[in-house]
């Protein structure tokens, strides 16, 4: 029986912000707290039926999560369910409740009701900041007056709140509005987050925020609020995302040049980024379905091919005054349209540099929900032909005479790279180190792979419903696909890390990829429930199979690096999209064990498990698919030592790779494990997965006065009730 001790959690102090953001000129204390928050999925959609009581430090936890009803579809309370539930080693034999039902109640299916409407939150703008203003940590953040953007004009706050005026309902009795301090301190806590990150498309040093639009200028304060824990704060960056929401379409519907207009393409992606890992349903979706809008009108404009951009700038070394100052301007303009493609006139091609980090940034961002909602990417990296980023430190640099200089000294070259470049050799970047941001790249280049990987599950899932006399063929082919993506996947990634040490982020994108490979998302959550009781029946077979395939070993073993390098986040960095990846990863690891689990229970009942034709899905059978159904190799019993040695020997799934491993890989050899509070668990027990995921969660998030982010919450909460599911 196993048997589950409760982990010491680390006794942190607690603070509203999050700590872990790693920026050498803020040294932000480890005690604090913030998140990109997202909401719990049983959670009222508007905010009404919350009531949350702000504590005291050091007194217990602030969101009383587990006394939350599910507002939703009359859904139990998971997370209380979950806790309440009988013991580990009974969690799947004592469930009354079907997967299917769980993932009703997911963050991925919203059946809209009577009160889901784009002005239902505005009451949310009403604030007491009293508490937090006099916090540490809004002084840290003050603290900083000197290095990140500070509105210095009162009116900008008037600007924000004529839009809210605007565009709010008439119906929503609006008491009061943030101070114009507030306001500085949530935007500011936006730019310490936006300088930490490894992929920065907005430019820090020369951001004006009394120049800017409102809509951009109100995007960024709603980004900056959802990063705190305070639920009066949070609340009201989600409703403020709303406003932004409407204005920024109706911006566009007033004048048409303004999808040619950086700032308004960067206001109308903010809102959809923030939307689209917000945990709400209902923002959710809608976020997903505009998500289209913004590639859409950076393709029209060209803004994906090298030719639309200005030549290279560069400055003299008798550069100085306004005539550096904007060649600085121009050259920020033009590297911010490469990371995010947003705030940009193209027009005038005056915003070459923000807008191809932001185009890179638009593209990684749509690669990761394609990852998380199980769904197509709208566009492809092959459509990116512009070079890469140029070198992080000429990104940093705070004035024109710090830019000038560090040019000169790089001897004024460019980077001619593009990410397709980068992705067929990454070693091509080598000779372009210095003046190529290669941390940036590294991330585009990776999560730019799931294209690739996506477009061979898509030919799987076709191929392989093809019943005809070319199934052999599409067979041979398909896997020779998947040989030659796993190998450039694993060549790639040792590669970038051997042109600088990949981040966790990094190493978690390319275990994911190489995971998904061998087994699709699709098909795990099938079996797991998510569509229904005719779904899992027909997919039962087929996954049967692959469990006791080679297949399954690679998936479950790949899945296990993804939650090695999911501990390895810095803490509270594990977001909303790595966390949904871990999720995933350990989805993949529970309906191994719970299938395996299934197949022991039948041998000793005395049941012979024969396998069944294969359905139609796309894990069905491929190569090496095919080899070890429910039979190990005939030898495998005739000598007891070595029968002996073939179950004792453990393969640690989150471990470093060993000869065992490899032996368990090519052969099927010993016991695998994972790593669950600090000591190893066989993998016999489907309900040790939930527990293996919500200690990776827990020790990211190790406060004792929050609970996890509500996102991270609900997939652990999701996790466990499928445990107590007995349908597998």
């Amino acid at each position: 029986m196993l048997e589950v001790q409760d982990d010491m959690l680390i006794d942190a102090p607690d603070g509203i912000y999050m700590a872990g953001m790693g920026w050498d000129f803020f040294n932000s204390p480890t005690d604090t707290f913030h998140f990109e928050r997202d909401l719990e999925f049983h959670f009222d959609e508007n905010f009404g039926n919350l009531n949350f009581q702000i504590s005291q430090p050091n007194q217990s936890s602030t969101l009383p999560v587990t006394d939350l009803a599910a507002v939703t579809n009359g859904g139990p309370n998971l997370l209380e369910a979950s806790k309440q539930g009988p013991p580990l080693d009974k969690l799947n034999t004592t469930a009354d409740t079907s997967g299917y039902e769980a993932f009703k109640r997911s963050p991925w299916l919203w059946t809209p009701v009577r009160h889901d409407h784009a002005y239902a939150e505005g009451s949310q703008l009403s604030v007491n900041e009293v508490q937090m203003m006099e916090s540490p940590e809004v002084n840290e953040i003050c603290g900083t007056d000197d290095i990140v953007p500070k509105a210095m004009d009162p009116a900008t706050r008037d600007e924000i709140f004529s839009l809210v005026l605007k565009f709010s309902s008439s119906e929503v009795n609006i008491r009061s509005f943030p101070s114009f301090r507030l306001l500085n301190v949530l935007m500011q806590a936006f730019f310490v987050k936006e300088s930490a990150s490894a992929t920065p498309w907005l430019h820090v040093f020369s951001f004006e925020p009394d120049s800017v639009k409102s809509e951009l200028i109100a995007s960024i304060v709603a980004a900056g609020a959802t990063l705190f824990a305070v639920p009066d704060i949070w609340k009201m960056g989600l409703a403020l995302q709303e406003i932004v929401k409407l204005a920024s379409a109706a911006a566009i519907d007033e004048d048409n040049r303004r999808v040619r207009d950086l700032q308004s393409i960067q206001a109308f992606w903010m809102w959809i980024k923030i939307g689209l890992w917000s945990g709400f349903r209902r923002k959710m979706e809608i976020a997903e379905g505009f998500a289209h809008t913004v590639p859409t009108m950076l393709r029209r404009a060209g803004a994906f091919r090298q030719n639309r951009y200005t030549p290279a700038i560069f400055p003299a070394t008798s550069d100085n005054g306004e005539v550096l100052k904007q060649k600085w301007l121009k050259w920020i303009e033009q590297e911010s349209f490469k990371r995010q493609v947003t705030v940009l006139d193209l027009a005038s091609n005056r915003h070459y540099s923000q807008i191809s980090r932001l185009v890179l940034q638009i593209m990684m961002n749509e690669m990761k929900s394609s990852i998380a909602f199980t769904r197509n990417p709208l566009f492809s990296g092959t459509e990116i032909a512009f070079s890469l980023p140029a070198a992080q430190d000429l990104w940093d640099a705070q004035d024109e005479t710090e830019w000038r200089d560090r040019m000169i000294a790089k001897s004024g070259t460019t980077t001619t790279s593009t990410l397709m470049d980068g992705m067929h050799d990454p070693c091509s970047l080598e000779n372009e180190a210095d003046i190529v941001d290669v941390g940036f790249a590294s991330h585009a280049i990776l999560i730019g792979l799931w294209g690739r990987v996506y477009s061979f599950l898509d030919s799987k899932a076709f191929y392989l419903r093809d019943n005809s006399d070319s199934h052999a063929s599409s067979s041979l082919w398909l896997e020779a696909q998947r040989q030659e993506l796993y190998l450039k996947i694993q060549s790639i990634t040792t590669k970038l890390g051997w042109l600088l040490p990949l981040s966790s982020e990094a190493r978690l994108v390319s275990e994911f990829l190489m995971m998904s490979l061998y087994v699709s998302s699709e098909d795990i959550q099938r079996i797991a429930g998510r569509y229904g009781e005719d779904d899992f029946q027909k997919s039962l077979p087929v996954l049967d199979r692959w469990n006791n395939s080679k297949d399954g070993r690679y998936a479950r073993w790949h899945a296990g690096q993804v939650l090695k390098a999911a501990r390895s986040f810095p803490p509270t960095q594990l977001d909303a999209f790595n966390g949904i990846a871990t999720y995933h990863a350990c989805l993949v690891l529970w309906v191994g064990c719970a299938l395996k689990q299934r197949a022991g229970r039948h041998i000793q009942s005395g049941q012979v498990m024969q396998p069944r034709p294969a359905t139609n899905l796309t894990s069905a059978a491929t190569g090496e698919e095919q080899e070890m159904q429910f039979s190990r190799p005939a030898n495998s019993t005739s000598d007891p030592t070595k029968a002996s040695k073939r179950q004792t020997t453990q393969v640690i799934l989150d471990g470093e790779e060993t000869s065992e491993v490899r032996s368990y890989l090519a052969m099927g050899v010993g016991q695998p494990c994972l790593h669950m509070s600090n000591r190893l668990v066989e993998f016999e027990e489907p309900a040790a997965v939930s527990k293996v995921l919500s200690d990776i969660f827990r020790a990211n998030f190790p406060s004792k006065s929050y609970p996890l982010p509500p996102m991270l919450e609900n997939l652990d909460s999701l996790m466990a009730e499928l445990c107590r599911s007995h349908f597998i």
